[in-house]
């Protein structure tokens, strides 16, 4: 049987997100299921863990104001970039905002995990994927 190959269990999570329905839906469904007691508040390397969005300038303000957001930065280092790159084909531009992410976690040799701002993670999905890495 071969090696498992290891990881640093260090997670950086990348999630572009950008418009005021798309925000809306990641601060008061999605990131709250990654707030679930068994997913990211139960990592048990939180401090050397990170949290990257990646947004609009427009977008920025809406982020910032949320209690989700700022319960997110207590607990575990968070940035947000602003993404300034071309619009035109939407999914292009939330390709490249993932590389932005990517990029940084490669510098950090951490697994990247690119999460959507739509969707929900089921509580302990997160400390499961840890468990993985390690």
């Amino acid at each position: 049987m071969p090696n498992k190959v290891k990881y640093n269990s260090n997670l950086y999570f990348i999630v572009p997100v950008w418009g005021e329905s798309f925000c809306r839906l990641f601060l008061d469904v999605s990131l709250p299921s990654h707030l679930s007691p068994n997913n990211i508040p139960g990592l048990s390397g939180l401090d050397a863990c990170h949290y990257h969005i990646v947004t609009l300038r427009d977008d920025k303000a809406l982020i910032e104001k949320s209690p989700a957001y700022r319960k997110l930065c207590e607990i575990m280092p968070v940035t947000i970039s602003v993404y300034e790159g071309p619009m035109d084909v939407i999914h292009d531009a939330m390709t490249e905002c993932y590389r932005i992410g990517i990029r940084l976690a490669d510098d950090r040799n951490v697994p990247a995990v690119m999460l959507n701002p739509d969707l929900i993670w089921a509580d302990g999905s997160l400390t499961r994927l840890e468990q993985i890495c390690a």
